[in-house]
């Protein structure tokens, strides 16, 4: 389903505007173009015809968008003899990542166990989005807050959400949203492929055989993460030779403030590594044509406001680095290069970017919720990026310890970017220095990596506990030092098709800088490599009793049995009752996986989409409804009353909620709808009455 918005979109706009000269490319060179481009301009306009129409427009839209593109890929084909070799690794590469991607993150049942992926933390939220909006529309209800009435949730970037609830209609009854959230985290993958090899070919502007072997070089790249792997295998050893108990809770780059791996940012943030490939393309498209006549760029400025739109509404914070990078290379152009033509054109694309996003921005304003931190004050503030030596040390001021993790910043990113730090310092010499300084896209390629390291080395988000501006704000830069290293790599490497430690033997300088890459690389590897191994096994470990206790997903070692048991209890409650009933499970659970992931109805109170939520309403909420769960009864009274009070009409129990313990007494007054091993759903209050 996924090809309707993340390749006939693209392919129509890039043929009918001959975007990057799509019309003389290749059939294959047409759909990895078509890829970037679709991706950069599909999120604003569903978001908008969703917003302003309905799914049913929206459908038509994207089964029209098809029929264009196959009638013209057909009636324009022309096979391609060319580089047959390189397309074939390509293709193989791209298969052998939705094999292993779907393999890493699908639920692993064995038998009457059921295992999902440690990205569940925060799948929950996204499934749980994404079914809302295939309930209720765009903006969505919240699915988790309903104080006696739906209340629209506008304080989160939700495009992501509304590409994958399509897919769950589209799909019909064989696509749930937690299918294609999985869908979509493969696609993000191969999206991160198609960019680099578009970027690639357009910027080099080489001839075909060059241009497929740089960019098989490049997506290989991908594979290779920070130094991560040294730190965290030390701190694992630590905890689980003194506690027996594994820490980090399966999100491995916890162990320091982190600049994502490229497998973390697909598994855990699809949506912000998409936005940067949008705003990557602005950046290409903008250096493109820039000695043509304005009026014939008119129609890039609006394909580049509509790439601002969806990054904006994928991920406000790494649209907003790439905007202080729109505004400094603008500065760059105006007082150095006085290309004013230029300036014009990127601030069209700025105001276009303006005019397509606005009703999603106005949204966001009038909740309020995302608008400000928690305390009322600005979402932002200053400070010195910490590194994790620092917080190891007593006896500091504060003053002192920021001193400190200024010093560190080489050290803190160098564990951070790994190879790609030595890339790119051997990039910045060799390449850059040489004729690098008179090309225009490498020029803008330093200010934004520049401008990024600046703005993120001083400047968080607090809107939340994680630092989302400081993680996620560093994925244009990334995309940017893989491009850089398949550069050195292509011009001075001795790589013939596959990566490996001997490439670097005709990269300039000493024997131990030659060293030194291949063991960043190893290194690197193994660092996404235990990514991987992470998000699959996670959950198993818990029930192998190798996590240890406590952890955040189960108190005891029948984990797998319990998440199996609540998917049947789930698909009970879609399979048997309408979506307007209104459900509960203990709110004091925190992040409770399977209403996120198996859900399909509203609740009265989770944190899973507590966007917009006052503390105050949101604790009163949980203690009120929770009291339901955490205490025995004797009877029903009581529970009915609650119920009557929220407008609960099903209760979800399981068998670490206390009020468990009452069931045998409370089924012989009123039977369960549903109950196995460790679930059990019972109607409640009105719902009662009324039927």
């Amino acid at each position: 389903m996924y090809p309707f918005i993340f390749v006939f979109p693209g392919y129509v706009t890039g043929y009918t505007l001959n975007l990057f000269n799509f019309r003389k490319r290749t059939p294959i060179v047409q759909i990895i173009m078509a890829m970037p481009i679709s991706a950069s301009i599909a999120p604003a306009i569903l978001f908008l015809v969703y917003r302003f129409a309905s799914f049913s427009v929206v459908f038509s839209i994207l089964v029209l968008l098809a029929v264009l593109s196959i009638y013209v890929f057909v009636r324009f084909y022309r096979q391609s003899m060319h580089d047959k070799n390189y397309q074939r690794l390509a293709i193989i590469f791209a298969v052998l990542w939705v094999i292993l991607s779907i393999i890493t993150l699908a639920d692993l049942q064995i038998g009457n166990r059921l295992y999902f992926s440690s990205n569940s933390y925060d799948l929950t939220t996204r499934v749980s989005v994404t079914d809302a909006i295939t309930r209720t529309g765009v903006p969505p209800v919240n699915p988790s807050y309903y104080p006696g009435q739906t209340i629209l949730l506008n304080s989160l970037y939700y495009y992501w959400y509304i590409l994958a609830s399509i897919v769950d209609q589209m799909g019909g009854n064989l696509v749930s949203a937690y299918h294609a959230m999985i869908a979509s985290i493969s696609w993000a993958g191969l999206l991160l492929f198609a960019t680099l090899a578009t970027y690639l070919r357009v910027r080099d502007d080489q001839e075909s055989q060059s241009a497929w072997k740089k960019s098989f070089i490049g997506i290989q790249l991908f594979v290779i993460g920070g130094l991560d792997f040294i730190m965290v295998l030390i701190i694992m050893s630590s905890f689980h030779f003194r506690l027996g108990q594994l820490p980090f809770q399966g999100q491995l780059e916890g162990w320091n403030m982190p600049i994502m791996s490229w497998m973390n940012a697909l598994a855990w943030v699809p949506h912000h590594l998409v936005a940067a490939l949008a705003c990557i393309l602005s950046l290409l498209i903008a250096v493109q044509n820039m000695d043509k006549k304005f009026t014939y760029r008119i129609p890039h400025a609006i394909i580049i406001g509509l790439a601002f739109a969806s990054a904006f509404g994928l991920s406000v914070w790494v649209m907003f680095v790439f905007a202080i990078f729109w505004i400094i290379w603008g500065m760059v152009l105006i007082f150095k290069e006085k290309k004013y033509q230029q300036i014009l054109f990127m601030i069209l694309g700025g105001v276009f970017g303006l005019i397509f996003v606005f009703p999603f921005l106005l949204g966001i304003l009038r909740d309020g919720g995302a608008s400000s931190s928690p305390n009322g004050g600005l979402p932002l503030a200053f400070y010195i990026r910490p590194f994790m030596i620092t917080s190891l040390l007593t006896g500091f001021s504060h003053f002192a310890l920021s001193i400190l993790d200024f010093a560190f910043l080489p050290l803190n990113y160098l564990f951070e970017l790994g190879f790609f730090f030595l890339m790119a310092i051997i990039w910045l010499q060799e390449i850059y220095q040489g004729e690098g300084r008179s090309i225009s896209i490498y020029k803008a390629e330093l200010i934004l990596v520049v401008v990024t390291i600046v703005v993120l080395s001083f400047l968080y988000s607090n809107i939340i506990v994680i630092n989302d501006l400081g993680i996620r704000g560093w994925l244009p830069l990334q995309f940017i030092l893989v491009v850089w290293s398949a550069d050195v790599l292509f011009q001075f490497g001795s790589v013939k098709k596959w990566l490996s430690p001997r490439m670097f033997d005709r990269v300039k300088g000493t024997k131990t800088l030659r060293l030194v890459l291949s063991a960043t690389m190893i290194i690197g590897i193994l660092t996404m490599s235990l990514e991987f191994l992470s998000l699959r096994a996670w959950s198993i470990l818990v029930d192998m009793n190798v996590v240890g206790f406590p952890n955040n997903l189960s108190p005891d070692t029948r984990l797998g049995n319990r998440t199996y048991s609540a998917r049947l209890a789930y698909n009970y409650l879609r399979d048997h009752f309408s979506h307007d009933v209104i459900t509960q499970n203990n709110p004091l659970d925190f992040l409770d996986r399977p209403s996120g992931l198996y859900g399909n109805h509203q609740m009265i109170i989770s944190n899973r989409t507590s966007y917009g939520v006052s503390p105050e309403i949101y604790d009163d909420l949980v203690d009120n409804i929770g009291v339901v769960f955490t205490k025995e009864a004797s009877d029903w009274g009581t529970i009915d009353s609650v119920c009557m009070k929220y407008s609960i009409d099903i209760l979800i129990l399981k068998d670490t909620d206390p009020l468990w313990d009452s069931l045998e007494t409370l089924k012989v007054q009123r039977p369960p709808i549903y109950e196995n091993e460790y679930y059990a759903l019972y109607t409640c209050g009105g719902y009662i009455i009324s039927n």
